[in-house]
C-alpha cells in the first residue's frame, strides 16, 4: 500500500512538473493603451520557446476580442500596410521578436476595459493542440517599448 502511494505521488508530482512549465511564453510583453474610442490593439514583446520541439501558432483569442491575430507591417511603394501574417513557426529554445513596424499581434474590436500597469492574457493554441497563455502590460499610449514612453502623461 505504501509503495502504490508513493508511486501515485511521484506520478502527481511529475505531471504537475511537466503541466507548469510553460513551453511558450512572451517576455517583455506590452501594448499601449489605445486612444478613446479606438478598439484595435497591437501586442508587442518576444514569444519564447522553452520546449525541445518547434511550435506553430495556430490559433489565437482574447476576452472582449472579437478576433486576434499575428499581423506583418511592411513598407510597399512608400507606404507603410498592414497584413495577416498567418500562423507563426517559434523554433525549438529560440523565439519571435514581435515589435511596431514589424511582425505583432493584432487584437481587433476590443469591447473590454483596459488600465495601465495591468496585464491582459492572450489564448493561443498552437497547431499540435497545445494551449498556452502569453501576458502583456497595458503602457501608456505615447509608450515606445515595455517600459518607456516619451512623457509621463498617458
Amino acid at each position: 500500500m505504501v509503495r502504490l502511494v508513493k508511486g501515485m505521488v511521484l506520478v502527481m508530482l511529475v505531471g504537475l512538473s511537466t503541466f507548469s512549465r510553460a513551453e511558450l511564453s512572451l517576455q517583455n510583453g506590452w501594448l499601449r493603451l489605445p486612444p478613446p474610442g479606438v478598439s484595435m490593439l497591437a501586442v508587442y514583446g518576444e514569444i519564447q520557446n522553452q520546449g525541445a520541439t518547434a511550435r506553430v501558432v495556430a490559433e489565437l483569442s482574447m476576452a472582449d476580442a472579437a478576433s486576434v491575430m499575428v499581423h506583418r507591417s511592411q513598407l510597399e511603394h512608400g507606404k507603410m500596410r498592414m497584413r495577416s501574417a498567418g500562423q507563426l513557426l517559434v523554433p525549438a529554445g529560440g523565439q519571435v521578436t514581435l515589435e511596431p513596424q514589424g511582425l505583432h499581434i493584432m487584437v481587433m474590436q476590443f469591447a473590454g476595459t483596459l488600465v495601465v500597469g495591468e496585464n491582459i492574457a492572450i489564448d493561443v493554441q498552437t497547431e499540435a493542440g497545445d494551449r498556452y497563455t502569453l501576458l502583456a502590460e497595458v503602457r501608456p499610449t505615447n509608450a515606445v517599448g515595455p517600459a518607456l514612453s516619451v512623457s509621463d502623461g498617458q
